[in-house]
């Protein structure tokens, strides 16, 4: 949005906006129509949301400058919406709750949301509670986790985005170290994942899985 400007991205400086509206919605939520309100969980899945692909800014935008100019909350609800709608929750929660065990108690989560808003001010707390159900969860895991291996396997592609904020580059890197043969490629883009998004990416794991072709190590696209 910087480098963009106020005519294209709605304002010129998205982490400042978004705090503005962070701290309004804080103590007043906006209206968002048809008796909807964006309040603070609702803020920060829009912008959770945008951060899943590239340019997310070009919609984070114009939505925080609607909610700093005009009062309306439409265009963030909207967002966060088109986020809830992205996979069935349920079926989410089920897998994330029941593959590692999670806090003990409600207690015991509040303790690790706020330990992870003092990381992440902007989101640690809304990412948190994405799951707070899994300190209820009538099914509870007893799997240790502990690195993958997979020795005796072939050479197994890795891929991670520099700038992905679902899967952080740092968990691909730590995963092709565990790995006991792999090759990492990094793709220096933003959004959540590159297949697909990214044309030299896309070439080498295509060659991978048709031509059985390991890319050399400290590939790098992007």
């Amino acid at each position: 949005c910087r480098r963009a400007g106020g005519r294209r991205c709605g304002v010129s400086d998205l982490g400042g906006a978004y705090d503005r509206v962070r701290a309004q919605v804080e103590t007043s939520p906006l209206p968002a129509g048809s008796g909807h309100v964006v309040g603070p969980a609702e803020l920060a899945v829009a912008a959770t949301y945008v951060a899943y692909g590239g340019d997310g800014w070009r919609e984070l935008g114009p939505a925080l400058e609607e909610a700093l100019d005009h009062h309306d909350g439409s265009a963030l609800w909207e967002l966060a919406q088109s986020y809830y709608d992205f996979g069935g929750y349920g079926v989410y929660a089920a897998v994330v709750c029941a593959d590692t065990p999670p806090p003990a108690d409600p207690a015991a989560w509040k303790a690790f949301a706020d330990h992870a808003r003092a990381i992440s001010p902007r989101f640690g707390g809304s990412v948190a509670n994405e799951l707070l159900p899994c300190a209820t969860w009538p099914v509870r895991s007893s799997t240790v986790p502990a690195p993958i291996t997979a020795p005796g396997t072939p050479p197994v592609l890795v891929v991670g985005n520099t700038g992905d904020p679902a899967t952080p580059y740092a968990n691909a890197q730590a995963v092709a170290a565990h790995l006991a043969s792999a090759v990492l490629v990094t793709a220096d883009i933003d959004g959540h994942t590159a297949y697909g998004a990214d044309d030299c990416v896309t070439r080498l794991v295509d060659r991978y899985l048709v031509d059985r072709t390991v890319p050399p190590t400290g590939t790098r696209c992007g």
